[in-house]
């Protein structure tokens, strides 16, 4: 079924935060080399919408280094994929959007949790736990995915590192199902930044 097909695609290739660090053709342990994956954020050509909000635009003011904190973007091939970060009474919530130019998928999201569409047909539902690594100030970020179809649940674990003076947040896969992932199969994802928290 082609919605199966997709779905796995999905899963499979984009689950360490469902698109965030595992994307198939995010290149691993690339910690900055991924120059199209990199989104300036005053000069990128217009990305697609995302789904229930706008397009990021181009910041007015300077961003600033706010650690974890605010939006992040990465932007390839007609695909936007957003996360939002925030901190509330010294807890870190999480959210992540995406969008196609061409509407074929979308994820719609609240803080700590997100709904996957697949041609207008919800296909997975994504929960996020963000919590602190105990030895570094990385956030870990661990997803439990959902195919609504098979009712199949995947597993990840992502440590996000904040990078260039806090414009580049770096998303690595570290764990899949319970399982450490091997430092040379790492997928990084690089994510700019967008906007400092509101």
């Amino acid at each position: 079924m082609k919605i199966r097909k997709k779905l796995s695609a999905t899963m499979i290739a984009c689950l360490a935060l469902a698109g965030l660090s595992c994307g198939g053709d995010a290149p691993k342990n690339a910690p900055a080399a991924d120059g199209a994956a990199a989104l300036p954020p005053a000069e990128a050509a217009a990305p697609p919408a995302v789904p229930g909000g706008e397009a990021p635009a181009a910041n007015s003011s300077p961003l600033t280094d706010t650690g974890h904190a605010g939006r992040w973007a990465w932007h390839d091939d007609g695909t936007l994929s957003v996360i939002e970060i925030r901190q509330v009474d010294g807890t870190y919530q999480f959210r992540w959007t995406l969008g196609t130019q061409d509407g074929s998928r979308r994820v719609d999201a609240d803080w700590g949790t997100s709904e996957e569409f697949v041609a207008g047909e919800k296909a997975a539902d994504y929960r996020f736990t963000v919590s602190q690594s105990p030895d570094t100030e990385h956030l870990l970020i661990e997803c439990q995915a959902t195919s609504v179809e098979s009712d199949t649940t995947l597993q990840f674990k992502d440590r996000l590192e904040v990078a260039d003076g806090g414009l580049i947040l770096l998303s690595r896969m570290i764990e899949k199902d319970g399982k450490p992932t091997p430092e040379g199969e790492q997928n990084v994802r690089r994510f700019t930044k967008i906007a400092d928290p509101q």
